[in-house]
């Protein structure tokens, strides 16, 4: 995936091109489980890379001190299990996190120290399935953060879905 990323302020402008490429499979350990992951990089596109920045969408590129646009690069990746028990049951978990190279932007001072750099988010799920048409499921998750600056915060959270198929 290609993009361009610009800036025009009237008296000063500068674009570039930022790309983002991933890599995701899953495998059949034996037919009730799977194993599966992907990893993400990106030059430019940070977008593109499962909760990355702040608020899940990093940035893609700043302007520095000489007024050039300078391309961000990140980097994702998740793994996770699923285990079929049979009925309609399912236990799954995960792991994924993502890490922008934050470093320049703040050292030019183009972005505050405070800026997420890193997210990380852990889970377990239990799926099940009463009745034809219907799916249930319960998630606990674990999500920690952390700026370039090197402050940090997590966050637990439970979640319930119930869901009709038409």
């Amino acid at each position: 995936m290609a993009k361009q990323t610009s800036y025009d302020t009237g008296t000063a402008d500068d674009s570039s091109i930022g790309y983002a490429a991933f890599l995701a499979g899953k495998i059949a350990i034996t037919d009730m489980i799977s194993i599966q992951g992907a990893i993400n990089f990106a030059d430019g596109a940070s977008a593109y890379v499962y909760r990355s920045g702040s608020n899940f969408a990093g940035a893609d590129a700043y302007v520095d001190g000489n007024g050039d646009l300078e391309t961000i690069e990140a980097v994702g990746g998740a793994l996770g299990a699923s285990f079929g028990l049979g009925n309609g049951r399912s236990v799954n978990v995960g792991y994924g996190t993502s890490m922008s190279d934050m470093d320049d932007a703040v050292q030019s001072g183009a972005v505050a120290a405070t800026t997420t750099e890193q997210n990380t988010s852990m889970y377990i799920n239990y799926m099940w399935s009463p009745v034809d048409s219907v799916s249930m499921g319960v998630q606990f998750e674990n999500l920690e953060t952390e700026s370039q600056g090197g402050a940090d915060g997590d966050a637990n959270r439970l979640m319930y879905i119930a869901q009709y198929n038409f």
